[in-house]
């Protein structure tokens, strides 16, 4: 009873989280999205597993696709967005970027001009 829930909470963030690729419009949002179908529903779906089998095989096997998942899914959703940010498609409508490098900013300013050598 208890795996067959879990199986409908990761069938449902499948859903959801493919609803979100096909609806948002912007590549960070889409990441987002496509982060919650990585992490959740293969969470729930792999937790159904070990409800159901217990710690056998399958369920040791599901334990650790569940941590590494739980582990390297924000990281890989963190690498895809700051990749694209620094190298493809900056997000509109920022009032404030805190991802700016401050070398960029330091040799605007410290032009040949400003040197006093």
């Amino acid at each position: 009873m208890l795996s067959d829930i879990l199986i409908i909470w990761g069938v449902i963030a499948h859903i959801i989280g493919c609803i979100g690729l096909l609806r948002f419009f912007d590549l960070y949002t889409k990441i987002h999205s496509a982060s919650i179908i990585s992490s959740m529903g293969i969470f729930f779906i792999m937790a159904s597993i070990i409800v159901k089998n217990g710690f056998n095989e399958f369920g040791l096997k599901s334990l650790l696709i569940i941590l590494l998942m739980l582990l390297f899914s924000p990281v890989t959703s963190h690498i895809l967005a700051n990749f694209s940010y620094r190298y493809v498609v900056k997000p509109k409508g920022l009032v404030f970027d805190d991802l700016t490098d401050d070398t960029d900013q330091e040799s605007d300013n410290n032009s040949s001009d400003n040197f006093k050598g």
